[in-house]
């Protein structure tokens, strides 16, 4: 992480965080519960805002986030503060009981 930030400096003059374009909220064990997933670690996706990178990558609303760039995704402010030092990341998600991968470029 700190390699990244450096690495933006040097090429920026500044440290420019990476977008999603997703609204989302914890994973708690009571919406793991009505969403009849096994996980209580992640963060749900409750709005793709239209034109944003997500919505380009075909995320979907209730879609889980469960890791990025193979780190495993805790809550929301860790899913934050991920993408915003990145630049590219590989998202992986649970949609309807299966596991995706996801490329996007931030």
């Amino acid at each position: 992480m700190v390699r990244n930030i450096i690495d933006q400096l040097i090429e920026y003059g500044e440290v420019r965080g990476g977008q999603l374009g997703v609204m989302i909220q914890d994973v708690t064990f009571e919406l793991a519960e009505v969403m009849d997933i096994k996980q209580t670690a992640g963060t749900v996706i409750t709005q793709v805002i239209e034109g944003s990178v997500a919505d380009k990558v075909g995320l979907k609303v209730g879609d889980v986030v469960i890791a990025i760039n193979d780190k495993i995704v805790h809550g929301l402010s860790s899913l934050r503060n991920v993408v915003g030092l990145l630049r590219v990341g590989r998202l992986e998600i649970r949609r309807d009981g299966r596991k995706l991968r996801i490329f996007a470029v931030l």
